[in-house]
C-alpha cells in the first residue's frame, strides 16, 4: 500500500520501498508503524523522545533514533495524514 500510494497517487519515485538505512538495512515499515501507534502517534512519540526506543525495538542502535523519524515522516506519516485528510 505504501508503494502504491508514494509511486502511483503521489507520484513520488524517488524513495525507495522498503527503505533502508545507510548501512544498507531494511526497515520493516508495518512494524515501524504499529510501535509509533502503540506510543501515541508520531507527534507523542517525538515529544517524548521515544525514537531511540523505537529504533531499539526494530533491533536498530539508538543513534539510528532520527533516522527512524525522518523514515516514520517520509513513508507513513504523509500517508496517515492524507487518509486522515481525505475522510474528513
Amino acid at each position: 500500500m505504501v508503494k502504491w500510494f508514494l509511486f502511483k497517487y503521489m507520484g513520488i519515485t524517488t524513495r525507495p520501498v522498503p527503505p533502508f538505512t545507510p548501512n544498507k538495512r531494511k526497515i520493516d515499515l508495518l512494524s515501524l508503524y504499529i510501535l509509533v501507534a502503540v506510543d501515541g502517534g508520531y507527534r507523542d512519540v517525538t515529544i517524548e523522545n521515544l525514537w531511540p526506543a523505537i529504533a531499539k525495538d526494530l533491533g536498530f542502535e539508538y543513534e539510528d533514533r532520527d533516522y527512524m523519524r525522518v523514515t516514520y515522516a517520509m513513508y507513513l506519516d504523509i500517508l496517515e495524514y492524507y487518509y486522515k485528510f481525505k475522510t474528513v
